[in-house]
């Protein structure tokens, strides 16, 4: 017994050592290598790769310099390879630029390979994701902080409206215009009542994502007569709402209204360069069967630049502007707003490079990768930078905010403000990291599968049922920011809402005998279903009643439901079964008996459809990432 507990002791002891010998191996030939030491990347390098791939800028450097190079260690990671930068550049050693990469990203460097067949691999080590991951959360917990601590100020704020004299009103009329008008116009005056009414405890929920949801049955007084209020007396919002649909032509079923008041996301904060614009925004909705009832109300900072704004909006409803008109002004001067920045003026550089005036001018469809790229001809800056998804910071409104004449450093600031884009000048290299590259490198997509989607889309079939599957597989945070940061797929995050991912990963999870039986029209029983299905369908229920404000009961093990497909606009009907799955557009019924129905049976639909837009003005102007060409003769990669 003895011997064979020390042979085992052994054993485990030799693997021990072979371990450290094969991981002291794999570190030596992966270390981080001093690149300024090698004379063939003293070759000055000139790039102009807008929304390049890091793949494609090193095969680029490759190529000027003769020198093997690759990203990447193995075929998973896929995350290095196509890591999304900006390199714009004109006679930069080619080291500087492969320093300036590897800042940017936090990958490394190594050596692969001897003599003259040394070359070099950019990837990313354990300590680099640990960095990441850390990162995220330490950005995360300080948003969160940022978020409650103003949101509670600016509820104070709005609250202390409600207790004002009338001295001090007419001197807030002077002080703070935007402040007068919601405390003395009808309707918004009842915001600060309601902000008065909520305690410490519901102040402080109402600083988080999920919000506070109080039933009118369960408000204090104080606080259903400012509800009351805040509905009956909303002359302003009729003026707006008068454009669309009717607001508050009848009463609402007070038992059915609740108040809900909820600070935004983590993502939203980030969604313009990071700037936190509203802390928060005031709901009372109302299922009133005959006119449902939603009302949004900002709370936000009412001496702020962002809180300017809204007040010079809320006095043109007054005047009776058009929505159409008020929406626009608001787009493009909202815009404006950020790329100057929120902050108090920054103290001018003493470099005289960042003191130069520049300005250029971009036409039609405008980005991050088009406006660095301007930057770059304008100022002859050389300019190394993220390009992680920048959801709706593109379209043509963005040139006017960033072709201004400016000064150098002004422009990087816009930059920074409009982009999230922190930047660093090194001699004759700006580098710009996104200040949240921890959070957006989640929101990747696979570029085979987003080439491949594009690809569909353009072809006359265009894309069907089973590609919604496919991205519903996506994480959440793929499809509301990596999607909607793509121009071509900026409506696919409505149709791939919670209710739908749900629907179609349930779709994906049939048998052959199952999708057959939908699609000769034949009833599915919820009760033949598998426990991971029931689940799915399950969650597609509860998805679409939160939707609705209302509270979803399970599903009754008698149902049952069916599916039905529509012809496309203008197209035939064929006799011929085609499957669901390439179908642009299904109907699913679900039934169930119930007494409570005229029918005798309860009936619900959810439709899966594609929409079909027309290019956005501009998009056919997009510039393409620029790969280099293949070489004449291939390099030898260790």
């Amino acid at each position: 017994m003895k011997s064979l507990l020390l042979r085992r002791f052994n054993t485990v002891v030799w693997y021990a050592v072979i371990a450290f010998i094969v991981f002291a191996s794999s570190a030596t030939s992966l270390a981080a290598v001093d690149l300024k030491g090698d004379p063939r990347l003293d070759v000055k390098v000139t790039l102009s790769m807008g929304k390049a791939t890091l793949e494609s800028v090193v095969q680029a450097l490759a190529q000027k310099t003769g020198v093997p190079m690759s990203a990447g260690q193995r075929k998973e990671d896929w995350l290095v390879r196509e890591m999304p930068v900006n390199v714009f550049v004109k006679d930069v050693p080619a080291w500087q630029v492969m320093e300036h990469l590897a800042k940017l990203t936090d990958f490394t460097w190594s050596a692969v390979g001897e003599g003259e067949d040394k070359g070099y691999r950019i990837w990313q080590d354990l300590k680099a994701r640990q960095q990441q991951a850390e990162e995220k959360e330490k950005r995360l917990k300080a948003l969160q902080a940022e978020r409650t601590a103003k949101g509670i100020q600016n509820i104070e704020a709005l609250a202390k409206l409600s207790r004002l004299s009338q001295k001090e009103l007419e001197e807030l009329a002077k002080d703070d215009p935007v402040a007068f008008f919601i405390a003395t116009q009808p309707g918004f005056n009842a915001v600060p009542a309601i902000a008065a009414a909520l305690n410490q405890e519901q102040r402080l929920k109402a600083t988080t994502p999920e919000g506070i949801k109080i039933p009118y049955g369960e408000m204090s007084p104080q606080l259903q007569e400012a509800v009351r209020n805040m509905v009956r007396g909303i002359s302003m919002l009729e003026k707006l709402y008068q454009q669309t649909q009717p607001l508050t032509s009848q009463e609402p079923d007070w038992e059915k209204t609740s108040l809900v008041i909820k600070a935004p996301s983590f993502e939203s904060l980030m969604m313009i360069g990071g700037q936190m614009a509203v802390t928060g925004e005031i709901n009372i909705t109302s299922q009133n069967e005959s006119v449902p009832i939603t009302m949004s109300f900002p709370i936000f900072d009412t001496k702020s630049p962002f809180g300017k704004l809204i007040g010079k909006a809320f006095s043109q409803i007054a005047e009776g502007a058009p929505l159409v008109n008020l929406q626009v002004m608001m787009q493009e001067e909202f815009t404006k707003m950020v790329a100057q920045g929120f902050e108090a003026e920054q103290k001018p550089p003493t470099d005289p490079e960042l003191l130069k005036t520049v300005r250029w001018e971009t036409k039609g469809w405008s980005s991050l990768d088009k406006e660095l790229k301007a930057f770059h001809e304008a100022s002859g800056l050389n300019l190394v930078a993220d390009g992680l998804p920048q959801p709706g910071m593109q379209g043509p409104s963005l040139a006017a905010s960033m072709g201004q004449e400016a000064k150098v450093y002004e422009i990087l600031n816009r930059f920074k403000n409009l982009y999230g884009l922190d930047w660093e000048k090194f001699d004759s290299v700006i580098r710009m990291r996104d200040r949240e590259w921890a959070k957006k490198r989640d929101w990747l997509i696979p570029q085979e599968k987003l080439a491949r989607w594009k690809a569909k889309a353009k072809t006359e079939e265009g894309l069907r049922i089973e590609d919604l599957i496919e991205m519903a597989s996506l994480t959440e945070d793929q499809v509301k920011y990596g999607l909607m940061a793509e121009p071509e797929f900026l409506v696919l995050p409505l149709v791939l809402d919670e209710r739908h991912r749900y629907l179609l990963n349930f779709l994906g999870s049939l048998s052959p005998d199952q999708m057959r039986r939908l699609e000769n029209g034949e009833e599915l029983p919820f009760g033949s279903l598998t426990a991971q299905q029931a689940d799915l369908l399950q969650k597609t229920w509860t998805a679409a009643n939160k939707l609705q404000g209302q509270d979803a009961k399970p599903i009754p093990t008698e149902a049952s439901m069916k599916a039905r497909t529509i012809p496309p606009a203008g197209g035939q009907s064929s006799t011929q079964k085609q499957s669901l799955l390439k179908q642009e557009m299904v109907i699913f019924e679900f039934e169930w008996p119930d007494p409570n129905s005229p029918s005798g049976r309860a009936k619900h639909t959810f439709v899966l459809a594609i929409p079909k837009l027309p290019p956005l003005p501009g998009m056919e102007e997009l510039d393409k990432e620029q790969k280099p060409q293949p070489q004449q003769t291939p390099q030898k990669q260790s």
